[in-house]
């Protein structure tokens, strides 16, 4: 699709386009700017600051059938959004063809979540509070919590899991070992019990104390508790006895612990949590 305007006075770019949301989604039009789909008298820009003058032809193209990504808060500062499953979080993977979270909404995802793990997302909508959010991730300011369905249960009600995980990025791959090896870096799993089914199969809530690539997957397949539908670390019998599409695994739950004197401090206790998609075919 294309969107023509002409420029009725001087000002910038991307406040021109804001003039015309009547025509154009306000994440069409951040899509279009990042990825340079605009073009002001035949010139391709992302530059939002652009100065274009009374006249000038601004021609914006985009794509109408995008998918429609659920915002669960949105203010000057940060976005938080749902990302379904299937789509990447960024376009990091050249070999995705799709259209990534990032595209989708229009600003820069903070964390990733794998593309077959649905869930909670942050996005920075300027370079300050991108900062802020990636110094709160590195110190643990952030607490993440994911929803899984699981084969059999563990014992415990709860408990941490800890072990060394070496990502062998040739076969996209994680690997996890009970000892320290050479590349193995140490990883702990929480877990939390929250139901017991009587098809052998069990949900939990899981918190990351490290963050490594597939790290839940990997980890609570080496318990041999895979998540069910994992096509890659988990069992296909089980997976077609339980006959789900894909992964039941949702980043679910986020809390804010920022410092007294961040500007971000606003959203200190309040608590982000939505219900997984899979859970209403859960028996």
């Amino acid at each position: 699709m294309k969107l023509e305007i002409i420029a009725q006075e001087n000002t910038t770019l991307k406040k021109e386009l804001l003039k015309h949301k009547d025509k154009i989604t306000f994440t069409k039009i951040n899509s279009a700017l990042r990825k340079k789909d605009v073009k002001v008298n035949g010139k391709k820009t992302n530059d939002e600051n652009f100065e274009v003058k009374i006249g000038d032809k601004i021609e914006v193209f985009y794509t109408e059938n995008e998918i429609k990504i659920e915002k669960i808060i949105e203010d000057e500062n940060i976005i938080i959004a749902f990302k379904p499953f299937g789509i990447e979080t960024t376009k990091q993977d050249k070999t995705y063809e799709g259209k990534s979270l990032e595209e989708l909404v229009g600003f820069t995802a903070v964390h990733r979540l794998d593309m077959f793990t649905e869930g909670l997302v942050i996005l920075a909508k300027n370079k300050d509070s991108e900062k802020e959010l990636l110094e709160a991730i590195k110190s643990h300011k952030i607490e993440k919590t994911y929803t899984a369905l699981i084969n059999g249960s563990f014992k415990e009600k709860s408990g941490k899991l800890h072990d060394y995980h070496f990502f062998n990025s040739k076969e996209k791959l994680a690997h996890i070992s009970k000892t320290k090896k050479h590349g193995f870096l140490p990883i702990t799993t929480t877990f939390k019990q929250i139901k017991v089914l009587q098809n052998n199969t069990s949900i939990i809530e899981i918190g990351l104390i490290t963050g490594k690539t597939h790290q839940i997957r990997a980890h609570l397949a080496y318990y041999n508790h895979a998540i069910i539908g994992d096509q890659k670390y988990g069992d296909t019998k089980i997976n077609k006895q339980h006959k789900f599409k894909h992964q039941c695994l949702t980043a679910s739950g986020l809390k804010f612990n920022f410092e007294k004197n961040s500007p971000l401090n606003y959203l200190n206790n309040k608590k982000f949590y939505i219900t997984p998609t899979w859970l209403k075919n859960v028996a």
